[in-house]
């Protein structure tokens, strides 16, 4: 006998249907070649690459793996593998939680020109003028001002800058207003060369913060990670967070204290494979219902097109928030890459064949560069097809003028100042008609009452390995700058300096000099001018 069913109660049986099935093709989209189980897509185009990543596994070269790849609008594999957690053998799925790095800064450059979409940012103004009085120093004459373009594409001339705070540090990650007053300063006239800067993207978040009123993390979670369906996607760092996050390995294997940077828009966002591959999908720009209500196809676009020449990393451009490379590929390669302590992750794009490979792990290791490329290779043998004689036409373009310092110019002594957040450091480089480089560091007499202008030799030592080469000079020596840095873990400096109409200008670098940890490394502005024998 057949069972009666209440035609209200039959009509609400097949609404919970409807919606568990509409949930189900928003989360994995429909694909005849995966399969599903609980939130896993497999496909047996990828078996091999998916033996070699089990085999890594096994062997304990990497403890977890998130991959997925997206083509056509459809997940076509989407797998993890491995533990989030070895002590507690908690195995990662799609729904792991990973630390992304600096793949945040595509994501920060997604609210930023939201923004400038709504009207709210100019992106060549004046940055100072969204960030509420706080200032950048300039050390150039050029009458040209930051702008938020500059932040994006790394052109403003600020400098190499990171710091990473730890879980067992003895000190709490300060303020990014904190960081920007004692570390950003213009080296470079905005504009005229790339120089890969974390602190740009710090500032682009409190920009954010600023223009809407309302903390970086909400003004993401609300205006882009809540429209792109990014639901466990977050800039949080508290112990919320932190309790969900895939545990993080050093290069040993052994489990590390979870680190966050100074510079939240540069590096904090966590989030999981099934929401970064949902990002890479809103980006190749063909996602009709995202591309109405967050960004238009023709800003997207923009954002993926070079604004200037990466020379210091190969034949790479940098757009609004991408890398891109459009020479090593037959099509035009969209990328960005995160890697710090117990992290390592890679998204790559190809909006020409509208595909999106991401990849996460929770040690650091570059495998997932490697993975993912294999994987589009996998998919477009020919892939790197590209003319060579093209490729090094390219190449010859993007070379800088070489510029010649003859060696009786250099020989004798050059004196000048490290320039910290509240003091001055005397330095001298005396160069050697036998091919040294000695540094000369000076420190006050004086005590902690009272100060004299007169200095003495405190340290006398060799620039380490220092190179020249388009009148610039590289090398390292082992002796500290004076900072707060330096309670937190030993250093060395090193000296990156560009001859520049009779000076040497650039930087001193604090870096960590730790051997498992990466915890800092802070530039301090230096010039210096050469003495009369």
């Amino acid at each position: 006998m057949q069972e009666y069913v209440p035609l209200k109660k039959e009509n609400n049986m097949k609404k919970k249907l409807l919606i568990i099935t509409i949930i189900s093709i928003l989360i994995f989209g429909c694909s005849e070649n995966g399969k599903y189980d609980d939130d896993i897509v497999t496909s047996d185009k990828f078996s091999s690459i998916k033996d070699t990543i089990i085999d890594k596994i096994d062997k304990g070269d990497i403890p977890s793996l998130a991959v997925a790849v997206i083509e056509n609008g459809e997940i076509i594999w989407m797998e993890s593998f491995g533990y989030a957690d070895k002590e507690n053998k908690i195995k990662a799925t799609p729904n792991t939680l990973y630390s992304i790095a600096s793949i945040s800064k595509p994501i920060t450059a997604t609210g930023i020109m939201k923004l400038v979409e709504d009207g709210k940012i100019d992106l060549d103004a004046d940055v100072e003028t969204y960030l509420n009085g706080t200032k950048l120093k300039y050390y150039v004459s050029d009458s040209n001002k930051v702008t938020c373009r500059n932040l994006l594409s790394h052109t403003s001339g600020l400098p190499m800058h990171f710091q990473y705070y730890y879980d067992d540090d003895t000190v709490s990650i300060p303020d990014i207003t904190q960081t920007i007053d004692k570390y950003s300063f213009i080296l470079n006239p905005p504009s005229s060369k790339y120089l890969y800067a974390n602190l740009g993207y710090g500032i682009l978040g409190k920009v954010i913060s600023e223009t809407t009123g309302k903390s970086f993390n909400d003004y993401m979670t609300e205006e882009i990670f809540a429209p792109l369906g990014m639901t466990q996607t977050t800039l949080d760092i508290s112990s919320k967070t932190k309790n969900k996050l895939a545990k993080r390995y050093d290069i040993e294997g052994n489990l590390i204290p979870f680190s966050f940077c100074d510079t939240p828009g540069a590096g904090n966002v966590s989030t999981t494979i099934q929401d970064l591959i949902q990002f890479g999908k809103f980006h190749l720009g063909n996602d009709s219902e995202n591309k109405t209500s967050l960004l238009r196809m023709k800003t997207i676009q923009s954002m993926q097109q070079g604004q200037y020449s990466d020379n210091s990393n190969g034949r790479n451009s940098y757009g609004l928030g991408w890398f891109i490379n459009d020479t090593d590929y037959k099509y035009k390669m969209v990328y960005h890459a995160g890697g710090m302590d117990g992290i390592d992750a890679m998204i790559r794009l190809l909006p020409e064949k509208n595909i999106v490979v991401a990849a996460i792990s929770n040690q650091y290791t570059e495998y997932t560069h490697k993975l993912t490329e294999q994987i589009l290779l996998e998919m477009i043998p020919d892939l790197k097809s590209v003319e060579i004689d093209q490729v090094k036409e390219q190449e010859a373009t993007a070379q800088e003028e070489s510029k010649k310092i003859e060696q009786s110019d250099l020989i004798g002594s050059w004196k000048g100042n490290i320039v910290t957040n509240d003091k001055q450091v005397p330095i001298e480089l005396l160069f050697q008609e036998d091919g040294d480089i000695h540094v000369i560091i000076f420190a006050q007499f004086g005590s902690m009452i009272l100060q004299t202008n007169r200095y003495y030799v405190y340290h006398n030592m060799l620039l380490n390995q220092w190179s020249s080469k388009n009148g610039q000079i590289r090398g390292w020596y082992n002796e500290n700058i004076p900072g707060e840095h330096t309670l937190r873990c030993p250093q060395i400096t090193v000296l990156k300096l560009e001859y520049k109409n009779g000076k040497f200008i650039g930087t001193a670098e604090a870096m960590a000099s730790s051997p498992n940890r990466m915890y800092y490394g802070i530039s301090h502005y230096l010039e210096l001018e050469k003495q009369d024998n």
